[in-house]
């Protein structure tokens, strides 16, 4: 072999080295790790586990169903390692991941010790308070707003117990950790998570969404045959968020003035002597101007009577509301009682003769716990009956709140047609498929 030939082995033997290091010393880009939950015992417990990147923000989710779960991460990131059970309290742990290059040592292990909770505080209930403000002003917001909740411990929905306009309360166990999100008429919506504590009062500031004014429409009642104005009415117009919207009357008589954002939802309410009640969505034209035609009454003819027949008429007393005794033996009783606008959750004055009843057999059982059950017709979409049905469960569980009643007693379902009692083959029928039922759940 010639020298020439020598130095050119020489060379690439050198070259090879060099990359070979290069290679080697090339940072791992991710890490191996395995999670693991364990009781005070040292015994795996089936955890769900959420994993977020502190500067992504994004987390991911997974089931210790074998009390260990491997995942690769991003090395040179740092996490948060969250662990629940509804056993045990939340355990979070923050890790973070160096830089290596040795692939051997991108694995990483983390041990999660739960501590069960104490039985006190699984049985014990503890109330959270939200209050919702202007985010810039600092006022209490009385827009109008809509919360949901939902425990993450449990994976349930928290019923809620409205206690003011900008306030409202639930209850949760302690320790349990739950999510609302708020949403108002203007504003940008508003995500929150904790953990409940003994005691609880939180404060959510909520800004105001860029470029939302609400629009001025004028409300123009009009005779539906002959167009003419209609001058004096009973008006009701309530938002999406159970808020009555102010109507001012205008310099015409027969016109009224609303303040109305068109990303919000309305419904109407309009009574008029001698016409047909009015009970509809609100709707939303182009101009500013909406037309309400109203549909007379038709009038019921009195048959002429012989003359020897006419007496003094004398008026009939109503007949006092009734409710027999709920006992755990009666399947359902109907509220014949309790009624509604057509279409419509608006709860109306005569009902509140029977709900009291119920009230008070509540107050004076005190461990009684009951269903109210809405129930429709299969006239119309299915969706919007069983949401009708729904929010008329939920007005007479608010009513009984408001009236004492501890809303953990009180459970609320909306059926829609699905448990009709009668066919749905004439209106006498259906009449009574539309129907409010309480149930006992137990005592």
């Amino acid at each position: 072999m010639s020298t020439r030939q020598r130095l050119f082995l020489l060379n690439i033997l050198f070259l090879a080295l060099c990359f070979g290091r290069a290679a080697a010393q090339s940072p791992v880009t991710e890490f191996v790790v395995q999670i693991q939950a364990k009781n005070a015992q040292g015994e795996l417990v089936p955890a769900t586990l959420t994993i977020t990147s502190e500067s992504t923000g994004l987390s991911q989710k997974g089931t210790l169903r074998n009390g260990s779960y491997t995942v690769s991460l991003k090395a040179g990131a740092t996490y948060e390692i969250e662990a629940n059970h509804e056993e045990y309290r939340t355990v979070r742990k923050k890790l973070v991941l160096g830089v290596v290059r040795d692939p051997a040592l991108a694995r990483e292990t983390v041990e999660l010790t739960m501590l069960p909770r104490q039985p006190r505080q699984e049985t014990a209930q503890t109330a959270v308070t939200v209050r919702i403000i202007d985010g810039t002003s600092g006022r209490p917001l009385n827009e109008g707003f809509d919360i949901r909740v939902e425990d993450l411990t449990r994976g349930q929905t928290i019923q809620l117990i409205t206690a003011s306009k900008n306030t409202v309360t639930f209850r949760t166990q302690p320790l349990h950790r739950f999510r609302f999100v708020v949403k108002a008429n203007g504003f940008q919506p508003y995500r929150y998570e904790s953990e409940a504590r003994m005691r609880n009062d939180i404060i959510i500031p909520l800004r105001r969404e860029a470029g939302r004014t609400p629009k001025t429409y004028t409300l123009r009642l009009v005779d539906e045959a002959s167009q003419a104005r209609i001058r004096t009415a009973d008006i009701q117009l309530i938002s999406q968020y159970e808020q009555a919207v102010e109507l001012k009357q205008d310099r015409d008589p027969g016109e009224w003035l609303a303040a109305l954002d068109d990303s919000t939802s309305y419904r109407l309410t309009v009574r008029a002597t001698g016409y047909e009640p009015l009970a509809l969505p609100l709707p939303r034209p182009a101009g500013p101007l909406i037309l309400l035609p109203m549909r007379k009454a038709a009038e019921t003819p009195v048959p002429a009577k012989p003359e020897e027949q006419v007496v003094t008429a004398r008026p009939i007393a109503p007949a006092p509301a009734t409710l027999p005794e709920l006992t755990a033996r009666t399947r359902a009783t109907t509220l014949d009682n309790v009624f509604f606008d057509q279409s419509s959750y608006q709860l109306r004055p005569e009902s509140h003769a029977q709900l009291d009843l119920l009230a008070d057999q509540l107050k004076n059982r005190p461990t009684l716990r009951i269903e109210i059950a809405g129930h429709t017709d299969n006239v119309g979409d299915p969706r919007l009956n069983q949401a009708l049905s729904e929010n008329r469960a939920r007005v007479i569980t608010n009513y009984l709140t408001g009236k004492g009643i501890e809303a953990g007693r009180i459970r609320f379902r909306g059926y829609g047609s699905q448990q009709p009692v009668a066919p749905n083959d004439s209106e006498e029928n259906k009449r009574k498929n539309r129907r409010v039922e309480v149930r006992v759940l137990s005592e």
